[in-house]
């Protein structure tokens, strides 16, 4: 029987069966020895090569080894296709033992037959089967399994409760006891994809529910103080209870309202730092747990929920990962980690809260569910975020109050002297000022920028006019500016007690770092100062 083996676990007597004219064989036949398919034919032969493996003949045609007085040697072409070092291993495995034992001298030469030899067999190691594993407890069910809720559905309630029971909690708690938390405000500057939005940036907490693909904005309008502490917005993801106590998508989309067990506060407090407080509620307790769903609409690829005329939230496809800069007054270790806030019971009056808290109702703030459709593969989520009165007393997001003399429709539009002559005009928001293609400058550092703009013409629709800008390039505020980063920039930039005035005329930079210079007489006005090289677009 010829056979391929490992050479460890070979019989004393198989020594002699070792064929070291292997390489004789074709890869077919060397392949057609071996128990399994699982060598290719180059790693076949080098094995064998080596002494890793070797072949074995009743008769080998080149033997390895042969008997002397009872021992087994090497032969002289031992090596001709098995390597030295492997042959010289066998020879000390095997040679340390008489292969035969001498029967007196009838059976001492080298040439006599040797009696039938007695196998030096090792037996292989049983298999021991593992015990089995003993069966698991029986899976006891639940009395309430299959049965409907004990009471009715809410939106979110504390994981404390027990299964199937939506009441509320009366003691003090965490909040991520109800959900994941997230606290949100505008970035400061867009972002790819954002398309002029402004993205809402994490402060703390975790968006990681906010459906892959797909970031928040807000569409934030002029009258809107563009800070972004105006906007601090709270999200609230419930938690996944898995008791059949919470609205399902299908039914949050026909309602107008929904019940939910924790209401939050945004306010701040008398040392300036914004706080948030969360309560529980129910439909006995002075605050009550009813809250409005606004339901997400499809405006081509994004979905829109608007909030009022000045303020819409915008969910918007963006596979950049690119993570929105926030900058706000209030940093995340101020006291908004939404890991510390805690929800505690409001007393029976509906006004004294424990611990002490903000003492005026809700209605100073936004609070609303948005809900998606089914296939948006987007969560619902409760926002909550503030607003306050205006100049008129009217409630409404926190309006921009302009703090400065400069004349705002001059600089950001197209305007015109006395003469008919074009003047002002340093932005592209209106669409009454375009640039000469081929002139624009690449922008500095903050994004002021240099172009040769014409403006509308008034007395002849249609037409454009060149502004001269005195033989010079018109200077441009940077592009992802709207008219309130303008206004509150420029602002900043005027109540600077480090402005400086020469005459007419004063300079001062913006928050941002934007040099900033202008007239004050006739009419105070400002336009951005370029700091970069005159390089167009395009030029290297």
């Amino acid at each position: 029987m010829t056979k391929i083996a490992d050479p460890h676990s070979l019989a004393l007597h198989e020594a002699l069966m070792i064929e070291g004219g292997w390489d004789q064989y074709s890869d077919r036949e060397l392949a057609s020895y071996l128990s399994s398919s699982s060598f290719t034919p180059a790693r076949l032969r080098d094995q064998l090569a080596s002494g890793e493996l070797v072949l074995l003949k009743e008769i080998p045609a080149v033997p390895v080894f042969r008997l002397v007085s009872g021992r087994i040697v090497p032969t002289e072409r031992a090596s001709v296709a098995i390597a030295e070092n492997a042959v010289t291993g066998f020879e000390k495995r095997f040679g340390d033992r008489r292969a035969f034992p001498a029967r007196g001298t009838a059976y001492a030469h080298s040439d006599s037959l040797a009696p039938p030899p007695k196998l030096d067999y090792t037996p292989e190691t049983p298999v021991i089967e593992p015990p089995p594993e003993p069966l698991p407890p029986p899976v006891v069910i639940s009395e309430n399994f299959a049965l409907p809720p004990l009471g009715p559905k809410v939106f979110a309630k504390s994981c404390t409760r027990p299964s199937g029971d939506t009441d509320s909690n009366e003691g003090q708690e965490k909040a991520s006891n109800f959900g994941t938390l997230a606290m949100l405000a505008p970035a400061t500057v867009t972002s790819p994809g954002a398309n002029g939005l402004r993205p809402l940036g994490l402060i703390s907490g975790s968006a990681m529910r906010l459906a892959k693909g797909w970031a928040m904005a807000a569409r934030i309008g002029a009258s809107v103080m563009s800070t972004a502490a105006s906007t601090v917005l709270l999200a609230l993801w419930p938690s996944k209870l898995g008791d059949s106590t919470l609205y399902t998508k299908e039914e949050l989309l026909e309602m107008a309202e929904a019940a939910i067990r924790v209401r939050f506060h945004l306010h701040v407090d008398a040392t300036g730092n914004l706080r948030v407080a969360g309560y529980h509620v129910n439909d006995s307790t002075g605050y009550k747990d009813r809250v409005p769903v606004a339901h997400a609409e499809l405006k081509g690829e994004n979905f829109e929920v608007v909030v009022d005329d000045d303020f819409t939230l915008v969910w918007y496809p963006d596979e950049s990962g690119h993570r929105p800069v926030v900058s706000t007054e209030y940093p995340a270790d101020s006291g908004i980690d939404p890991y510390s806030i805690l929800v505690t019971p409001i007393q029976e009056d509906g006004q004294e809260h424990s611990p002490p808290g903000y003492q005026r109702p809700f209605e100073d703030q936004v609070e609303l569910i948005v809900s998606f459709p089914k296939d948006s593969g987007i969560e619902p989520l409760y926002l909550v975020f503030q607003k306050r009165a205006d100049s008129a007393g009217d409630s409404g997001l926190v309006k921009y109050v302009q703090q400065s003399p400069i004349d705002f429709e001059h600089v950001l539009k197209a305007d015109y002297t006395s003469r008919g002559k074009p003047t002002g005009g340093h932005t592209l928001l209106y669409g009454d000022v375009r640039i000469v293609p081929g002139t624009e400058t690449m922008p500095d550092v903050a994004g002021v920028y240099m172009a040769t703009v014409e403006v509308q013409d008034p007395a002849n629709p249609g037409q454009w006019i060149t502004k001269t800008s005195n033989n010079s390039s018109n200077t441009m505020f940077p592009k992802d500016w709207d008219e309130t980063r303008i206004k509150s920039e420029v602002d900043a930039a005027w109540n600077d007690p480090n402005k400086i005035v020469q005459g007419d005329k004063w300079i001062s930079v913006t928050p941002s770092g934007v040099r900033v210079e202008g007239w004050i007489s006739p009419r105070t006005t400002v336009y951005p100062v370029c700091q970069a090289p005159r390089t167009l677009r395009g030029e290297k």
